[in-house]
């Protein structure tokens, strides 16, 4: 439904001849006992959200992304590639260069979990600004053991109880607290079970080595009985008494002896816990355009329509932003705990985006509640490129940079703004851009962008 902020938001770099891309970063960062969802991803239908990285941002987190820029050429550049074209081959290279502009569409969205939380276990508003210990259990419930809400949620009863009735909240306490007590009794439960596996291991393994001594004493008085008989000296004294006392029964051979060795049992293997099936289901467009009234997608081929029309000197360049593959975490495992900063592998990112998937699948009983308390951001990026170096533009070719890129950022901030020059800069301002760009605005009132 139409209940969250959606923004659009325009970026213009610039760039040089043999200068690299400038180094940017995406930061989330979180308070402590503060916590958000965020999702990246491209807007890919008119009403669509399609996430492809998410993490939980929580208790002093900080995740840091690089950003990838891609250009892809101007569309003067774009006119004059495919003018000695086909018409089926024009065709296709209109449609693969429209999918690229719509891929300059880069989204981010905000999911706040507190609020949502409350509007899922039917608390208040507020109702858990100041229980800070209940909510990050409840957080723990949701995200390390994956509780049902229907089992930690209020249930309303056959008499009406009002929405700041502390009952609600006792309610909930109540419900946590049971869940938590059976997750105990479950702990001790299971570590009780391996404790007795163990000593059961510890003591076949005991029962092997006792059985293996065994069979290593019956071979040794035979070698010993054979050295006594090769001594001429000996003498066998003549008592009976002692001959009773010291005789030592022999094996007659040592295959019935192999015969009657005891073998002990193998020591049971520890039972390995099979691994759970991996969570693929994902909130279907949970965090949408529905119901905005405003098409996105077309957003790009406005800005590409204004870039021809009024970009003189065909320099500015749609732009692709891309997460890069090498993320760095800081967190703090506890609260008193120094942060530690780790590099994120590809597998870690793929944990971390399966967890907030499955936490927004929890907050939202699976696409049934709404995330009233949530914002989109809709990024479009375009470069202006300089076909010299900086030193080279302005001695060279008497450019000013400057007022170069201050026209491409006035054509940008036109049409996303929806606004006219006059409406965006200042009256000082304003005087100095008719003076140094009359032609520019005067073909850039509100009229043209709302057409």
């Amino acid at each position: 439904g139409d209940v969250y902020k959606r923004q659009v938001h325009g970026f213009l770099c610039h760039n040089f001849s043999q200068q690299p891309s400038p180094g940017l970063n995406f930061v989330a960062r979180a308070r402590q006992f503060s916590s958000f969802i965020v999702l990246l991803g491209k807007i890919s239908g008119p009403q669509s959200f399609d996430p492809t990285y998410g993490m939980i941002v929580r208790n002093k987190d900080e995740f840091e992304l690089p950003l990838d820029l891609e250009t892809i050429p101007t569309p003067k550049e774009f006119k004059d590639a495919i003018q000695s074209l086909s018409p089926e081959q024009r065709e296709f290279c209109q449609a693969f260069r429209s999918m690229q502009l719509e891929s300059t569409l880069f989204g981010v969205v905000v999911i706040q979990i507190k609020p949502q939380l409350e509007k899922l276990l039917k608390l208040a508003p507020d109702g858990l600004a100041k229980e800070i210990d209940l909510t990050e259990k409840l957080m723990e419930l949701f995200i390390k053991y994956q509780i049902p809400s229907d089992l930690l949620a209020f249930e309303e009863g056959p008499e009406e109880i009002s929405e700041r009735d502390p009952r609600r909240l006792e309610a909930v306490k109540h419900h946590v607290g049971e869940m938590f007590a059976m997750i105990n009794a479950e702990k001790d439960r299971e570590l009780a079970e391996r404790e007795q596996e163990a000593e059961h291991a510890l003591q076949s393994a005991r029962m092997a080595q006792y059985s293996q001594q065994l069979t290593v004493n019956s071979y040794a008085p035979t070698n010993a009985m054979d050295c006594l008989m090769d001594c001429e000296s000996f003498s066998m004294p003549q008592s009976s008494s002692w001959a009773q006392s010291a005789s030592i029964p022999l094996p007659t051979s040592a295959a019935p002896m192999n015969n009657t060795q005891t073998t002990s049992p193998a020591p049971e293997s520890a039972p390995t816990e099979e691994p759970a099936a991996e969570h693929t289901q994902q909130p279907g467009s949970s965090a949408g355009t529905a119901g905005s009234g405003i098409d996105y997608t077309q957003i790009p081929k406005q800005l590409d329509s204004k870039f021809e029309a009024l970009d003189s000197d065909a320099a500015l360049r749609p732009t692709i932003i891309k997460p890069g593959s090498v993320w760095t975490h800081k967190a703090k495992k506890a609260l008193l705990a120094a942060p530690t900063t780790s590099t994120m592998s590809t597998d870690q990112q793929k944990s971390k985006k399966e967890e907030a998937f499955d936490l927004l699948d929890g907050l939202t009983r699976a696409g049934a509640l709404n995330c009233e308390h949530a914002s989109l951001h809709v990024v479009l990026a375009a470069t202006h490129c300089f076909d010299l170096e900086l030193v080279d533009t302005v001695v060279q070719r008497n450019i000013n940079p400057i007022e170069k890129v201050e026209r491409s950022t006035l054509i940008m901030a036109n049409t996303i703004h929806q606004a006219s020059v006059q409406d965006m800069v200042t009256t000082s301002d304003y005087e100095r851009l008719e003076q140094a760009n009359p032609e520019l605005v005067g073909q850039l009132p509100r009229a043209l962008c709302e057409a």
